[in-house]
């Protein structure tokens, strides 16, 4: 799947998408509740392989975005959130199901809470949802 070129980069902020392989290690520093919809809509199709899925793996969708100015990463993901990723859990949707829900809250990940915050502002200008702490 590509991206379309509009969707490289958040508005005036200082934030890139990049592949999947530049994450830089973070962790979850706060959720976002969108639907997969609008930001697929914003960001283009996200970062995911279900061919290469492994049991043990915690992530189907990803987008990642480099901060321009301090150079780490900052990813949005949907943490455990199909039965892909946890098929023992009968209470999480499909795969497919989950790209149809009205919502769902997005992990953010990133090095610390200030690179989190600053990538909330640009994506809550770019997304419609909710920041969840």
């Amino acid at each position: 799947m590509t991206r379309p070129s509009t969707a490289e980069r958040i508005d005036e902020h200082d934030f890139l998408r990049v592949p999947w392989g530049s994450v830089d290690g973070h962790a979850r520093q706060a959720g976002y509740r969108a639907s997969f919809r609008d930001l697929a809509q914003a960001f283009g199709e996200p970062d995911h392989d279900l061919e290469t899925i492994e049991e043990g793996d915690k992530v189907v969708f990803q987008w990642v975005f480099k901060n321009l100015q301090t150079g780490h990463t900052v990813c949005i993901q949907d943490y455990n959130a199909t039965r892909l990723t946890s098929p023992g859990n009968k209470r999480l949707p499909t795969v497919e199901k989950f790209m149809t829900l009205p919502w769902y809250e997005w992990s953010i990940g990133a090095k610390n809470q200030e690179e989190a915050l600053h990538f909330l502002v640009a994506l809550a200008q770019a997304v419609p949802g909710e920041v969840v702490r």
